[in-house]
């Protein structure tokens, strides 16, 4: 790896830990919002996330917006119940979830000093597969904004591709101004991080802190199970560098 200056990340289950705040923000709003209260709880929820993670790859490649997944995997599980979904109920469901998930983010100090050392060093940016009117919101709320100027933070609903596909990091190495073999990728996802970055030319870290196999035949530059670690192995790789 020759020459890294820019480091790029994802940011659900990368920079903070999405799965538990799904998790928290379902089993919240379904249990207080008038629409989804009054439903045998375990079976709705999980109704939610089946459709949930049945439409997502829809959403990523542009078949669906945001707010069209938002609705049709709301819809499809209170059809189960024999329910209507109203534009009204809709709305204030949406909100009630969106504002639920934002206020349990918390800045984590261990990521903020991580992030810290590697600005000293590098640029950095963001590419997320997510809604434009929160991943923004979701980098203040974790106190990372300061990091991540707007014009390094690219959203996949904002520009009508996500990743794995290549696209997203032309486009982004495009706008922030470096090459992809200058580029390296991190993020938790095997298929959209890891897949997509090697096959769009960056190099790659993949951010595996559960120790999952992987899926393919693919080779990330590393493994590591905490973010700390990052900056370890950045370093280490300049050092072999220098001495080539």
């Amino acid at each position: 790896m020759k020459g890294i200056k820019l480091v790029l990340f994802d940011v659900d289950d990368t920079l903070y830990d999405f799965e538990r705040n799904w998790q928290l923000t379902v089993e919240s709003v379904f249990q207080s919002h008038p629409l989804t209260s009054g439903y045998e709880q375990k079976r709705i929820c999980s109704l939610f996330n089946r459709y949930s993670e049945m439409h997502w790859s829809k959403t990523v490649c542009g078949e669906l917006t945001f707010q069209q997944y938002r609705r049709l995997r709301l819809q499809e599980t209170l059809e189960q119940f024999g329910e209507t979904l109203l534009d009204e109920a809709f709305d204030s469901f949406t909100q009630a979830f969106i504002e639920t998930s934002l206020s349990q983010m918390q800045a984590d100090v261990k990521v903020r000093a991580v992030l810290q050392r590697i600005t000293e060093q590098y640029a950095v940016g963001i590419i997320t597969n997510g809604a434009n009117d929160t991943a923004r919101e979701k980098l203040a709320r974790l106190g990372l904004s300061e990091f991540f100027p707007l014009n390094t933070v690219i959203v996949s609903s904002d520009v009508g591709v996500g990743k794995p596909d290549p696209a997203i990091f032309d486009l982004t190495l495009k706008q922030i101004g470096y090459r992809a073999e200058e580029t390296v990728f991190v993020g938790d996802s095997w298929s959209a991080d890891i897949v997509g970055a090697l096959n769009a030319g960056l190099h790659a870290i993949w951010f595996n802190p559960k120790g999952v196999e992987p899926l393919t035949t693919h080779e990330p530059l590393a493994i590591i199970k905490h973010l700390s670690e990052l900056e370890h192995v950045l370093k280490d790789e300049s050092q072999k560098n220098n001495k080539n």
